[in-house]
């Protein structure tokens, strides 16, 4: 009897420890399987900035002191860009946001001037940054540059 008893648990045991087993092994493979198909997931949309780094406002004279351009930038990502301002780097640099809403593969413009008055003769650059959902909150930092003759 007490042989039977052990046998029926000892069995029992087994059996639960091999459901645990094989419950074990399955969700490896459901974990294996769902970080697979992750790798073919598309990617998550997202809005990038692609213009150029320097923008040359040219050669400014005592007459002609102050200059004023459009400067082109393209959504090169797959997600609506949403301009949320600009910051120039000092009062003698303007921007103004043309197009704040630019969607993929769109181009967006700005209006930007310097004003070089009071500077010495010598090539002057000014950083001007773009505060956008470029690359999830990067802020993208352009340069204008002139040269005073």
């Amino acid at each position: 009897m007490k042989i039977r008893l052990l046998t029926i648990v000892f069995s029992g045991i087994c059996l639960l420890t091999g459901c645990k087993q094989a419950q074990t092994q399955a969700s490896e493979e459901g974990l294996r399987g769902a970080v697979e198909s992750k790798d073919e997931l598309p990617p998550t949309p997202h809005a990038e900035i692609s213009m150029s780094s320097i923008i040359d406002m040219g050669v400014f004279t005592q007459e002609d002191i102050k200059k004023s351009t459009l400067v082109s930038l393209t959504n090169i990502g797959t997600d609506t860009l949403v301009i949320i301002g600009v910051q120039p780097e000092c009062e003698c640099t303007t921007a103004t946001v043309i197009d704040s809403i630019v969607p993929p593969h769109g181009t967006g413009r700005m209006r930007v001037s310097l004003d070089l008055r009071g500077y010495p003769a010598d090539t002057i650059y000014k950083d001007v940054s773009i505060v956008s959902n470029h690359l999830e909150g990067k802020v993208l930092t352009f340069r204008l540059m002139g040269v005073i003759q």
